[in-house]
């Protein structure tokens, strides 16, 4: 259910287009099937704090998701890749996507 989630999607697309994790972990940048944490939404509200790992040719990483959901909008407080070296990266900090 995670792996359908509007969080999840939004998250993994920022993490295979982050220069950052590219650099890491090289392409193609895949997900793990262990991801811990949960989201809840129902509707236009919710919640979401899950960790995915992420692999790729280069090595493996972490990426970290905090998120709430207002008004049918998703607002991230925590878009973090934590990479092979231990190293963290603030997502949200990087150029904002358009879509």
């Amino acid at each position: 259910a995670v792996k359908s989630s509007d969080t999840y999607v939004m998250a993994m697309e920022r993490a295979e287009s982050s220069p950052a994790i590219v650099e890491a972990l090289g392409k193609p940048i895949e997900a793990g099937f262990m991801i811990n944490g949960s989201v809840n939404a129902t509707g236009p509200s919710g919640h979401a704090d899950i960790s995915i790992p992420l692999s790729g040719p280069k090595g493996e990483g972490k990426l970290f998701i905090v998120g709430e959901k207002s008004a049918g909008l998703w607002k991230f407080s925590t878009l973090d890749f934590e990479g092979p070296s231990g190293a963290r990266v603030n997502l949200l900090l990087e150029k904002t996507l358009t879509k």
